[in-house]
């Protein structure tokens, strides 16, 4: 069988409960921390702190509805240009499914550092939707934008003793341009009963 999915390496909430639970009985990668979302118009943003220290700073601003598309035709959507230059027409891309989140596992073994109790892949499935007596369910729609800023911070033992070394991995990560950011407000979450390990 194979799996094709996006990988999910960190997620971020503020409530203790669905963390411990997401952690423990799903292999979620989360961490707890404060989040400001604010909203004006057609912009965006999210602020995350701990204990008042921001680490992470989003933007996105100029956001409109995301255009419905039925496949590419090869260009990178900044007025039909393609992402690369011109040359002799290659085979169509295959179009990747997104079926689900891969996470990864990793239980440290108590007082034996480097060794893990528990190590493995783990595949939460989307739920499909399927239609209720009321009709079906209405998702709200994404909106998208090319202009966007992502801002890492990445503090120290000091000003983020528990987050500083995951701020700084992000903060490593160059960015070197924005092709496109995507705002998605989700009505409501499943209960991922459909998450499983994988070998």
């Amino acid at each position: 069988e194979i799996l094709q999915g996006t990988f999910l390496p960190i997620l971020f909430e503020n409530l203790t409960d669905p963390i411990i639970t997401g952690r423990e009985e799903l292999a979620a990668p989360k961490l707890g921390c404060d989040i400001d979302v604010s909203a004006s118009g057609g912009s965006r943003s999210v602020r995350m702190s701990w204990r008042g220290t921001t680490f992470a700073e989003l933007e996105w601003n100029d956001l409109h509805a995301k255009p419905q598309t039925n496949g590419t035709d090869g260009t990178n959507g900044v007025n039909g240009t393609h992402a690369k230059p011109p040359g002799p027409p290659g085979p169509p891309m295959p179009k990747i499914e997104d079926n689900g989140l891969f996470m990864y596992r990793y239980v440290p073994a108590v007082g034996e550092p480097g060794k893990a109790d528990a190590e493995y892949a783990v595949f939460d499935e989307y739920e499909k939707n399927t239609p209720s007596s009321a009709g079906a369910q209405q998702e709200a729609q994404d909106q998208i934008t090319k202009s966007a800023t992502i801002k890492f911070s990445a503090g120290d033992w000091n000003s983020l003793p528990t987050l500083h070394h995951i701020a700084q991995g992000l903060a490593d990560v160059p960015i070197y341009g924005i092709v496109e950011a995507t705002v998605k407000e989700v009505p409501s979450v499943g209960d991922v009963r459909g998450a499983k390990r994988i070998e």
